[in-house]
């Protein structure tokens, strides 16, 4: 188990953790929840199986937005940057054209998000996003967890806010599976 900071972004320590085991090796940033690599033991070598940045630069400046990372407050396109809960229309921040897509110019994926807790093979991140965050509805705490089970990767994500609100979370990692 490995943790070490990778650099800063908006001035909070962005970090790098390293969960193992026998067969599996997976390298998680702060920034975004970030699936960075997620490597697999086949016949001896290490193939590394995730398309991820060797460098934050690259995941701050450059780079595709998205990549790897946790996506939300909500995944996907909402048309016309629009949504309506309990009889109340919201505008949502327009990031996709006249649309909105994956939580906002910042959604998730570039926010830093905390180091709750680490060990050799689990680390759970954690985001505070307030009320009216990119048009949102709501307070919510976030929580991200990896976790290595022998040759298993296992995402959980949690969510409680202080009132109705849309959520539907998931990762935008790109998987290469011909390693």
């Amino acid at each position: 188990h490995q943790t070490m900071i990778w650099g800063s972004v908006g001035g909070k320590d962005v970090h790098l953790v390293t969960l193992k085991t026998d067969v599996l090796e997976v390298d998680i940033c702060s920034l975004g929840a970030a699936l960075v690599a997620v490597r697999l033991k086949v016949r001896g070598e290490w193939l590394d199986v995730v398309l991820g940045y060797e460098s934050l630069e690259r995941y701050t400046n450059g780079g595709k937005p998205n990549f790897g990372t946790a996506v939300g407050r909500c995944a996907n396109r909402i048309a016309n940057g629009t949504c309506e809960l309990d009889g109340q229309k919201y505008e949502l921040d327009k990031n996709n054209g006249n649309h909105h897509l994956h939580g906002g110019t910042a959604g998730f994926y570039s926010q830093v998000f905390d180091l709750a807790t680490s060990s050799e093979k689990q680390v759970t991140l954690t985001l505070t996003e307030p009320d009216g965050a990119m048009g949102y509805p709501g307070k919510v705490d976030v929580t991200v967890t990896y976790e290595l089970s022998a040759g298993e990767l296992h995402f959980r994500y949690e969510a409680v806010t202080d009132k109705p609100t849309l959520f539907s979370m998931t990762n935008h990692a790109y998987w290469n599976l011909k390693g």
